[in-house]
């Protein structure tokens, strides 16, 4: 009776073992993402973007405006494997909103934004993880 109860124990510490030892690799937000989307005229622009997650919040910036300056996103927001937040560029004194819906998946995200006013329009492009520069120092190593 002992040696079946010891039994019984062992299988369900085993098992126990199993299903809360395993850590599943989690895919995090935080780092430089870069990829292209087609206005359709003419070249591809390039899209940046930097992302660091606190909680539930986004912050981060994105390439972009007439000098190519970082414009720091608001009102950013993760929901599980899906984020959102908005961009502010001013272009010919006026301020356009860039509302943006983006979709985590491994090492891609799926964007989609959505612009206001009489020239509103949409779009979609995927970014993708930017692969680290190798510093001198891990060069040596």
């Amino acid at each position: 009776m002992k040696f079946r109860i010891m039994m019984v124990a062992m299988v369900l510490l085993l098992l126990t073992g199993i299903a809360f030892g395993k850590e599943e690799a989690v895919t995090t937000i935080d780092g430089k993402w870069t990829g292209n989307y087609s206005t359709g005229f003419g070249e591809p622009m390039k899209m940046e973007y930097t992302f660091k997650a606190e909680g539930d919040v986004l912050t981060g910036s994105t390439l972009g405006g007439a000098n190519g300056e970082q414009i720091p996103i608001s009102e950013g927001k993760i929901d599980g494997n899906k984020i959102s937040f908005v961009v502010l560029v001013s272009m010919q004194g006026q301020q356009m909103r860039f509302s943006y819906t983006g979709e985590l998946a491994g090492e891609k995200l799926k964007l989609k934004f959505t612009t206001g006013g009489q020239m509103g329009s949409t779009g979609a492009f995927t970014v993708t993880r930017a692969k680290e520069k190798a510093t001198k120092e891990k060069k040596k190593k």
